[in-house]
């Protein structure tokens, strides 16, 4: 990145994780409510369509619908919804669950599909999986667990780093 400082980088960086998490957290909010019922005007067919911030725009922005059996996004709601919490963190067992369920394209296990699904459902405990962050810690095999182990690793050695610039935003509500 020549002609970058560090600075520009971070703030950039920055930036970017601004106006992707405003995205992110209207997709969230409109999952919670259309889960726990609390607006009537979401019913299941309401969220399944493709309007703003509703679960079949999520699929398609994360790129999760294109390894999706098209007359099977119902079903991969109603396994979202039902998937229990005590098993928010168990992404390997939710890929192969869809898996088995013949809901996905491939007899493939979906980690990424999997992890960006249960990021919508469970935000405060999941970082979803994909080929860059996977090649950016150096992981070669597809599995949530190490995955999750080695985020887990990066986040305490760099907690300091993560807190002053997380401070730097703070500010923007």
């Amino acid at each position: 990145m020549e002609g970058k400082t560090n600075e520009n980088i971070v703030i950039s960086s920055i930036g970017y994780l601004l106006a992707e998490y405003e995205k992110d957290l209207k997709f969230i909010n409109n999952y919670r409510r259309y889960r726990n019922d609390e607006i009537d005007e979401i019913d299941e067919k309401d969220y399944l369509k493709n309007n703003p911030e509703y679960f079949r725009l999520f699929i398609d922005s994360y790129r999760v619908t294109r390894n999706v059996k098209t007359h099977c996004v119902s079903d991969l709601l109603r396994e979202l919804k039902e998937w229990p919490d005590d098993k928010c963190r168990d992404v390997d067992d939710f890929a192969n669950k869809l898996r088995e369920e013949g809901i996905i394209h491939a007899n493939k296990l979906m980690v990424s599909l999997s992890s960006k699904l249960l990021f919508l459902r469970f935000p405060g405990k999941i970082i979803p999986i994909d080929t860059l962050n996977r090649k950016a810690l150096g992981l070669l095999k597809n599995e949530y667990s190490e995955f999750s182990e080695v985020i887990e690793g990066f986040i305490c050695n760099n907690q300091n780093d993560i807190d002053y610039y997380l401070c730097s935003i703070e500010k923007y509500p």
